[in-house]
């Protein structure tokens, strides 16, 4: 296309985005680690998909179930309350975290989050 309104210049490719499914199981600071440095070797965007799994939160309505901490090993029972803001709480630092990693190597990153079952979470975001 020539003429007013034409671009210019060779065409720009589009810009390569690397999507990192996240959750309270998906291996921590190592795997974004990993993650970045794998989406800056290919020169792309990185995203954080933090999915609130919907069906990990449902368990807190079994009251047969107990929860053991990981930072204390203390076991108590199920709070549905109390995994709903574990869960939220468990997203702001692995965001936390991916701005961190991120920025050091100058690296463009976003951070979402989702809450629905973790299958279909990264299957749209594909």
């Amino acid at each position: 296309m020539t003429g007013p309104g034409a671009p210019s210049g060779p065409p720009r490719p589009a810009t390569r985005r690397l999507v990192v499914g996240l959750d309270p199981g998906s291996g921590g600071v190592e795997a974004l680690e990993l993650a970045v440095a794998v989406a800056q070797g290919l020169e792309a965007e990185i995203e954080g998909l933090y999915v609130e799994d919907v069906d990990l939160i449902a368990l807190g309505g079994f009251t047969f179930l107990r929860h053991t901490s990981l930072a204390t090993g203390r076991t108590t029972p199920l709070d549905p309350a109390r995994l709903a803001v574990e869960v939220e709480v468990m997203g702001r630092e692995l965001r936390r975290t991916l701005a961190e990693i991120a920025g050091r190597r100058a690296l463009a990153w976003s951070f979402r989050t989702v809450r629905e079952r973790r299958a279909a979470a990264l299957a749209a975001a594909a």
